[in-house]
């Protein structure tokens, strides 16, 4: 929490005072280049460094703004959060409800579900669904199991739910990934070999 505090902290003086910087070494830069200065280089390394940091300031910035937040109160605890993860990976191919979550985790279902997406920064249902297609993508790559026994085996009530939701998280069917995943392991086997 800190780290987010000295970042924002930063963020704002860099607001506030790096513009000023900027246009006090660019003006600079341009006499020193009209007057045919030497360290005219110099003054444009500055510059691009100047800029660059901004930069990183800024993005840094943003990755805090979009990164979950963990609270020091509200979230599951260590023990928790483990439990909630284990549970959920041992029973993927099931039905899973919150409910038996929360209720392992000894916690009502709206809190355990306000407590996990606070620490995970995704809902208990959100985390599922992605456990369950990251899961798909291993059987799809790693087996020749069809598509239809891949879903049951993932937990998706049929295989029209379980393309559904692949297509929507990773923007093509699985049918089209897998081909995909295929071609590109042909593509890269012959390099490997020859290293």
């Amino acid at each position: 929490m800190q780290n987010a505090i000295s970042i924002a902290c930063l963020c704002c003086l860099f607001r506030r005072f790096l513009p000023l910087h900027l246009a006090k070494l660019t003006t600079i830069n341009s006499s020193a280049k009209r007057s045919g200065d030497k360290n005219a280089g110099v003054y444009t390394a500055s510059i691009h460094r100047e800029r660059s940091h901004r930069l990183r300031i800024s993005v840094m910035a943003r990755l805090e703004y979009c990164t979950p937040r963990l609270s020091a109160t509200g979230g599951l605890c260590p023990r928790r959060e483990r439990i909630a993860k284990q549970l959920i990976l041992a029973n993927l191919g099931e039905s899973l409800a919150i409910a038996d979550l929360a209720q392992a985790c000894a916690l009502s279902r709206s809190h355990f579900s306000r407590a996990f997406k606070c620490t995970t920064g995704l809902s208990p249902q959100e985390w599922i669904r992605q456990q369950r297609i990251q899961r798909a993508k291993e059987l799809i790559t790693q087996s020749s199991l069809s598509l239809t026994q891949i879903s049951l085996e993932c937990g998706f009530c049929d295989q029209a739910h379980f393309c559904h939701m692949f297509t929507r998280s990773e923007g093509v069917n699985p049918m089209t990934w897998r081909n995909h995943q295929l071609r590109h392991k042909l593509h890269h086997k012959p390099q490997e070999i020859a290293a």
